[in-house]
């Protein structure tokens, strides 16, 4: 009788068991906020699922997943035995980068608007996620100097592998260099006007600036992330339709680390569950809106408007599906 092979799992079984397994340790780092787990089991379901992140984006950026599973068991062993401050922060900043990179790489082309909207909705879903392990740690972190390593991590790793997928700076195109230029420069306007106010803006300015807030906190309940509501959500509702077109849509794509980034690390200061998750919505809102009308915009400059042209965009730039390798 002959001797069978063992069977090796198929793809679709790897999938469901990595899907299956980042739930359940979500749903176990969740769980530790109105049940008394030990900080250790905490910390360690944390970066577990900080580990499956890294593993997921390993897989979809086509690079080696053995990599990723050493280096994060290595990191889940000397955490959870230590403690250490300064490994929590470490973990909790790495598991954001690679959750807003994740949520990123997890789109799928958008040939149509509604189509935009469920992806935008998958990468920050994926995002949020990811947020829940880098809660798990409870790092000890200063809000500002993380949100700016995050999100400065992310965009950086986001365009390295873009880079990969764009087949390098050629695949730009004029008009693509035009767009990432512009891209930079609203980003990093933004960054220096925030970092210049508040170390050296005025105490009325600042007064007022915070009277705004409240005022709008009072009166929606929540206030948007300006970054993320401003800039990361337009650009990545505009990559991912544009990726149905052009591969210089992954570029633009790869900015969307500033909504990634923010929705990453979104439950870093829980204070109210409620305001965090109705802030959250206002920017989906509010970016999408802004996204839609840059669509609008870019349609009508480059003439591909139309019901007829977004359908027949659906077969112009086929991508693989969302779980597998992209390249």
């Amino acid at each position: 009788m002959p001797h069978s092979r063992p069977r090796t799992p198929d793809q679709r079984t790897l999938r469901i068991g990595w899907l299956a397994l980042v739930v359940v340790l979500a749903g176990l780092v969740g769980a530790s906020a109105v049940v008394d787990l030990p900080t250790r089991v905490t910390v360690a379901a944390s970066g577990l699922l900080g580990t499956s992140y890294a593993v997921g984006l390993a897989v979809r950026a086509g690079g080696r997943v053995w990599l990723p599973v050493v280096v994060g068991l290595l990191m889940v062993g000397a955490t959870t035995a230590t403690l250490d401050s300064r490994l929590l922060a470490g973990s909790a900043t790495a598991t954001a980068v690679v959750a807003a990179v994740l949520g990123i790489l997890s789109t799928v082309p958008a040939p149509t608007m509604r189509v935009m909207v469920r992806e935008v909705l998958v990468a920050s879903v994926v995002a949020t996620l990811g947020g829940v392990a880098v809660w798990g740690f409870s790092a000890d972190l200063h809000q500002g100097r993380f949100d700016y390593s995050v999100l400065v991590g992310a965009l950086f790793v986001s365009l390295a592998i873009v880079f990969q997928l764009g087949a390098g700076f050629h695949g730009l195109g004029r008009r693509g260099y035009v767009v990432c230029l512009v891209a930079l420069g609203a980003l990093g306007v933004t960054l220096a006007y925030s970092e210049a106010l508040s170390r050296w803006g005025s105490a009325d300015v600042l007064a007022n600036l915070d009277d705004l807030r409240t005022t709008i906190r009072d009166a929606l309940g929540a206030v948007p992330h300006p970054t993320e509501t401003l800039f990361g959500l337009p650009a990545l509702a505009w990559g991912v339709f544009m990726r149905s077109r052009r591969r210089q849509g992954w570029w633009v794509a790869a900015f969307g680390a500033g909504a990634t980034a923010a929705a990453a690390g979104r439950l870093v200061e829980v204070a109210d569950t409620g305001t965090i998750a109705l802030g959250a919505v206002y920017s989906l809102v509010l970016g999408l809106l802004l996204g839609f009308l840059v669509i609008r915009v870019d349609l009508l400059l480059t003439g591909g408007g139309g019901r007829r042209a977004n359908r027949g965009a659906e077969t112009l730039r086929p991508e693989p599906s969302r779980f597998s390798p992209l390249q």
